[in-house]
């Protein structure tokens, strides 16, 4: 096996995405344009005729380059047709060009590097949830404290809002959504661009739940590929957080999507619920870091 490093723009789409697509580890990630839209400045590495690739997300500047993991990215890794095993990771690590100085990204559990790569290496912990049941079998396991706060959802008069246009669901981010004012504003755009090229591909559906006057209190995008319904980007209002609609949210999400062949995934800490309180299944994937610089001199 031959694995090469490749820019951008002398990679080939289609065997790219057919790569990631059918790819036994696949994700929403990996696909052109979503690393175009999020990652924006990208190389990759791959081997022989597109069998397995990865991508490097980086950022530029003079004379230095840095892999960094974007918001929006969960994970990446090595996308690839066969199994992975160790002899197949490491040759991908080895080919990392020496212009990446400072690495900062996250794979998938089965891109584990191992210490001969002189990775700092950090588990992190991502859950899933398996939707192939009936909602009453989902439902019985809520917790007490999950089913006290949908009861006072319930109570409250809250109700599903599923007419949410994309440009209300990223407004109502900008106001709510976690981190500084000033990133929320850029992260607005991203997930614009993430909506609608999944809207158009019929991947994903928007949802939330608002109060009696109609105010929105809860929104998500859920985004679906590889047999997966991702959490894109939940956001949760002060009063919606307070009131239970956030268990709300995720309540009508499993009554409406109950017995289908998915699992629905948490995407890590963007949930705005606990995934322990209705039992999802734990899994992880890696944080991992280098740095070659000396005394932080590039």
């Amino acid at each position: 096996m031959a694995v090469r490093w490749v820019k951008r723009e002398d990679i080939d789409k289609v065997k790219w995405n057919s790569c990631v697509h059918y790819a036994y580890n696949g994700n929403i990630f990996g696909y052109v344009w979503y690393l175009d839209f999020i990652g924006k400045s990208w190389t990759a590495l791959i081997e022989d005729d597109y069998q397995a690739v990865m991508p490097l997300i980086y950022r530029p500047g003079l004379h230095k380059m840095e892999i960094h993991q974007p918001s929006f990215i969960r994970e990446l890794g090595i996308f690839s047709y066969a199994a992975l095993n160790t002899q197949r990771v490491k040759h991908f690590f080895d080919a990392m060009p020496d212009e990446y100085r400072v690495i900062n990204m996250r794979v998938s559990e089965e891109c584990k590097p191992t210490d001969i790569h002189g990775f700092k290496v950090s588990e992190k912990t991502n859950h899933v949830l398996s939707l192939l049941q009936s909602y009453e079998n989902l439902a019985g396991r809520y917790s007490p404290v999950f089913r006290n706060a949908l009861d006072k959802s319930i109570a409250n008069g809250f109700r599903s809002a599923e007419s949410i246009t994309p440009e209300e669901y990223a407004a109502f981010y900008e106001k709510n959504g976690q981190g500084y004012k000033r990133q929320r504003e850029k992260d607005k755009h991203a997930l614009l661009r993430i909506i609608y090229n999944a809207l158009h591909r019929g991947w994903g559906f928007l949802s939330g739940i608002a109060d009696e006057k109609g105010e929105l209190l809860a929104a998500d995008f859920y985004i679906t590929s590889h047999s997966r319904m991702m959490s894109l980007a939940p956001v949760i209002s002060k009063n919606g957080e307070a009131s239970g609609a956030a268990a709300m949210q995720f309540d009508f999400l499993l009554r409406t999507n109950a017995g289908k062949p998915l699992l629905f995934d948490f995407n890590e800490d963007q949930s705005f619920i606990n995934p322990t309180h209705v039992h999802a299944m734990p899994y992880p994937f890696y944080d991992i870091k280098k740095d070659v610089r000396i005394a932080g001199i590039w």
